[in-house]
């Protein structure tokens, strides 16, 4: 995870030197990418983070997503969220229903997803924050954003 800027600047100069494509960085939303306390976003942005993301994690307080939102609108760039009720996907290998079941898996429900991806699309209309919903893999979800792109007029 990319939280400190000299770890992103030395990344960044590394890949300017060896990269053989062009090559961006977010950075992460929060320390350790655990959701507890937010990076320092504007410091990231200088050095050269195009956004953030604790991808593979989800930003589980509401609050400190609104925070994060609000200190991106400030900074600039996109954040990127991993989108998963924990609580509810705890334990699940694959998407719950009758292949989940035939095969002994315990299943991640849906409602993990769309849940999540409509609290975080009401905070970032909220805030007139700027997001990306990563890897969305349910309907539920896609309504939600929709829902939300609508009542922001966009």
């Amino acid at each position: 995870m990319l939280d400190s800027a000299p770890l992103l600047r030395s990344l960044r100069d590394a890949a300017a030197r060896e990269a053989r494509v062009p090559v961006g960085f977010l950075g992460a939303i929060t320390r350790g990418s655990d959701g507890e306390e937010l990076t320092e976003m504007a410091e990231l942005r200088e050095v050269g983070a195009l956004g953030f993301t604790d991808d593979g994690r989800p930003v589980a307080s509401a609050g400190m997503l609104r925070k994060a939102l609000q200190y991106q609108r400030l900074c600039g760039g996109t954040i990127a969220l991993h989108e998963e009720d924990r609580t509810l996907s705890r334990g699940g290998a694959m998407h719950e229903g009758g292949v989940s079941a035939a095969l002994g898996l315990g299943g991640i429900p849906s409602v993990s997803e769309s849940t999540m991806v409509a609290r975080d699309a009401a905070l970032a209309g909220y805030e007139d924050a700027r997001v990306h919903f990563q890897h969305l893999s349910c309907a539920a979800s896609v309504r939600a954003v929709a829902q939300q792109r609508r009542r922001a007029g966009g």
